[in-house]
Parts: C-alpha cells; structure tokens; sequence
C-alpha cells in the first residue's frame, strides 16, 4: 500500500482532491482564514479514502470511514476555530462523491446500456449510503458525548452547592 502512495497518479489525485475542496470551499462561501483547513481535511479525507479503497477493497468501506474522519476532523476544528461544523465538513467531504460514477450512470443510461446503468447506480448508492453512515455515527457519539458530559456537569454543580 504504501508503494502506491508514493506514485505521481497518487500525488496528481491528491493535489485534484485538495483543488477541489478548495473550489467547493469558495462556492460555499468559507471564510478566507478557513481555508486552509478545508484543505487539508480535504486532503486527509482523500487520503483515507484512498487507503482504505486499497487496503479492504470496499467502496462502503472506504466512505464510511472517510466520512467518519471527516466529520470528526470537521467537529473538532469547528470547536478550535469556534464556526459551525458544517463549514468544514461539506468541502472536507467532496473528495468522497462518486463524481464519476453518477457520469457513467447517466452516460450508460442516456445511450440505453441499463445493465452499466444500474451497475453504476449501485456504486453511487453504496457511497451514498457509506458517507451518510459515517456522519451519522460520528453525529450520533458526538449527542451522546454531550449528554454524558451536560450529566456530569449538572451533578458537579449540585456537588458544588
């Protein structure tokens, strides 16, 4: 694995990666100072993706758990940067849109070829739904974080009374 991480077609995805999330950064309008870490965790989250495509060979997998690390990246530096999550995550997550699938699905669906066609839809839905999990998980553990956290506070301040 780490082989194919030191080839210029890596290299040459990573920097489109991170281009793209800078585009998709300025289309959501991020703040100037924002940018940067937009970029990295576009890079971060390209980079997982990547690695676990090769490592398991699951496009569920790999946008899983790409969009777990991305928006858990987007939590805590929205915490540090003090700026809503969302600003983070959605360019941090554009790396992992089947961008190409959803092309040959319509091409293969426009020249009536519907075995391609559903094949490709199947690949979109599998990363649809590997990103929405993601996110939903971390999005979960985050609620119950802070009602474990809100439940120990409320006990301290009557301890402290």
């Amino acid at each position: 694995m780490l082989s194919e991480l030191l080839t210029l077609s890596f290299l040459i995805k990573l920097v489109t990666a991170m281009l793209g999330t800078l585009g998709f950064a300025l289309i959501f309008r991020s703040r100037v100072k924002n940018l940067p870490i937009d970029i990295v965790g576009g890079g971060l989250t390209y980079v997982i993706y990547f690695c676990v495509e090769i490592a398991i060979g699951s496009l569920f997998g790999a946008a899983f758990i790409s969009s777990v690390v991305a928006a858990a990246f987007s939590e805590i530096t929205a915490r540090i940067v003090h700026a809503p999550a969302t600003a983070f995550f959605l360019p941090c997550i554009i790396p992992t849109v089947p961008g190409s699938y959803i092309y040959y699905f319509m091409t293969y669906l426009i020249t009536k070829n519907y075995d391609d066609s559903i094949h490709y839809l199947g690949e979109c839905a599998v990363i649809g739904i590997g990103i929405a999990g993601g996110v939903f998980a971390v999005s979960i553990f985050i609620d119950i974080f802070s009602v474990i956290k809100d439940s120990v506070s409320k006990k301290r301040d009557k301890a402290e009374k």
